[in-house]
C-alpha cells in the first residue's frame, strides 16, 4: 500500500500476532524507515485502508474463523526528529544505539490511537472507506459485506451483495 511516499507494510509479531507499520523510503532488508507501529492485531492482515482525507487508517485480519477490524487515527506529527534522521541516514537498524533506539520507539508510537475496534464471525480480507470517510465496508469469508460507522466502530449494516442459493452438489459419474 502506498500514500504520498509512505508505504503501509504489516510484520510478523510472535506467533499469531501481526503489526501495521506506516514507513518511508525503505531500504531493502531494514527496518530503519519505520515512522508509525501500530497495536498488534490477532492472526494476520489481510487489509489495510486509507480515508480519503488521511484522517483514519483501518486494518483487517483473520486468525482462526473469526475477523477483526481496527480504525486508527491517521493524523501524525510529520517532523522526524535529528536524532532519528541521522540515525536513518547513516545506519541500518542492528547500529543504533540504546538513546537511538529509545527515541524510535517513542516516535514511533507517538500519536498512535486506537480508535474502535470490531471483531466478526470470519475473517475479514477487504476493506475501502467511503468517499466521505463516515463509513468503512468489511468484506469477508461469509459473503457479507459490513457498513462500519467510523466515529464508534459499530456496525450500520450488514447485507450480501450477491444472492446465494444453497444448492447440493452431486458427483458426476
Amino acid at each position: 500500500y502506498a500514500l504520498k511516499g509512505y508505504g503501509l507494510s504489516a510484520t510478523w509479531r510472535g506467533q499469531h500476532k501481526q503489526t501495521l507499520a506506516l514507513t518511508w523510503a525503505r531500504r531493502i532488508g531494514d527496518n530503519a524507515n519505520l515512522l508509525r507501529k501500530f497495536p498488534a492485531m490477532e492472526g494476520r492482515i489481510f487489509a489495510v485502508d486509507y480515508s480519503r482525507d488521511g484522517k483514519l487508517i483501518a486494518a483487517a485480519s483473520s486468525f482462526n474463523g473469526n475477523g477483526s477490524v481496527h480504525l486508527y487515527t491517521g493524523e501524525f506529527d510529520s517532523k522526524i526528529p535529528d536524532l532519528l534522521l541521522k540515525a536513518y541516514a547513516d545506519k541500518v537498524a542492528t547500529a543504533y544505539s540504546k538513546e537511538e533506539k529509545a527515541e524510535i520507539e517513542r516516535f514511533t508510537t507517538a500519536e498512535v490511537k486506537l480508535l474502535a475496534s470490531t471483531k466478526f464471525p470470519g475473517g475479514i480480507y477487504a476493506l475501502a472507506f467511503s468517499p466521505d470517510g463516515s463509513h468503512l465496508a468489511a468484506a469477508g469469508e461469509d459473503g457479507h459485506v459490513r457498513l462500519i460507522t467510523t466515529t464508534d466502530g459499530t456496525v450500520a449494516k450488514d447485507f450480501i451483495p450477491v444472492p446465494l442459493a444453497r444448492t447440493k452438489l452431486t458427483q458426476r459419474e
